[in-house]
């Protein structure tokens, strides 16, 4: 069974990559020249809020009591994170309409 901290190291590097592939996208915006690259991207991004959201799930079934001092931190990391990617995903919605 995985400790609340090992859970929260998987959401963070999660996080990262989905803030990455996030950049990544909004970079090669609608050009035809990168549809299947964007494709595979949005395929990955789907894949991977996924991974996220049952890690999530996983994390809030643990006890709150197990996170202690540096899991707590690494958690508001992961929260600052989240927040990031979702106005990144904005951003990107807002480019495209």
């Amino acid at each position: 069974m995985e400790s609340g901290e090992e859970i929260i190291e998987d959401l963070d590097a999660t996080l990262d990559q989905l803030i990455v592939n996030a950049k990544a996208m909004i970079k090669i915006g609608k050009s035809p020249l990168f549809n299947c690259e964007a494709e595979a991207l949005e395929k990955t991004q789907e894949s991977l809020l996924a991974r996220l959201f049952y890690r999530q799930k996983i994390l809030k079934e643990r006890k709150r009591e197990e996170l202690c001092g540096r899991a707590s931190r690494r958690a508001a990391g992961v929260h600052k994170k989240l927040a990031r990617f979702n106005k990144l995903t904005l951003s990107r919605k807002s480019t495209q309409n």
